[in-house]
Order: structure tokens, then sequence, then C-alpha cells
């Protein structure tokens, strides 16, 4: 009996912890050598709103893959991601940076862009 019940809780800490469903998948472009992984966090306004589903080489850059597990995000054309490292653990997050407010909304399978020329990625 005792077994069954251990058993019923590894399945619930099991099918409890599955990620949240995708909501809007997006892409973005940055420079090789970013580090940026698959599984990274993805974040805006400080807040964790993805994750890196995959990462493709597209000489010189890196293409990202980026599952938001959010659709009320108010993403622009303009937004800006950026890489960068949380020392403490190493881990890589990807950054979305808010852009122009008059820039239009970004749509389900939009492109962001790296940080602007002269503006090292964090």
């Amino acid at each position: 009996m005792m077994g069954m019940i251990a058993l019923a809780i590894i399945v619930a800490g099991v099918v409890g912890a599955r990620r949240p469903r995708t909501e809007k998948r997006i892409y973005a472009i940055v420079p090789s050598g970013t580090g940026a992984r698959t599984d990274a966090t993805v974040t805006y306004a400080g807040i964790t709103v993805g994750r890196v589903s995959a990462v493709t080489a597209e000489p010189p850059n890196v293409r990202l893959t980026l599952d938001l597990f959010r659709r009320d995000l108010p993403l622009r054309e303009s937004d800006t991601v950026h890489v960068y490292r949380i020392a403490v653990i190493g881990d890589n997050v990807i950054d979305i940076v808010a852009g122009s407010r008059s820039a239009p909304f970004l749509r389900d399978g939009g492109v962001l862009g790296g940080p602007a020329r002269g503006q090292p990625s964090r």
C-alpha cells in the first residue's frame, strides 16, 4: 500500500513539473559565439517568459527559436535580444529588450535582431 502511495506522489510530481504550453514562437538572430544554448531562459522586463527550443547556425550569426509561454507580451518589431550569462551559476539568459513603442507588434513567427551595432551583448 505504501508503495502505491509513493508511486502516486512521484507521478503527480512528474506531471506537475511539465513546462507551460508554448503560446507563441518567435525567432532571434544573434552573433555567433554568444553562448546561446537550447533550454536557456527567455526573459522580458525581468520576467521569465519562455525557453530557447532550438539553436541553428546561420553564419556569421545564430538563429534562436524562442518558445514563449505568454501570448500577452507587447513584443514589437523593434525589440532586440541580448544574451548574457548569470555569473553565479553560469547559465545564459536571452533577454528581450523593448524597442520603440511606435513600432508594429511582432506576430507569431516574427524575427528579432540582436543588439544594435556598437552595443555589445551583456
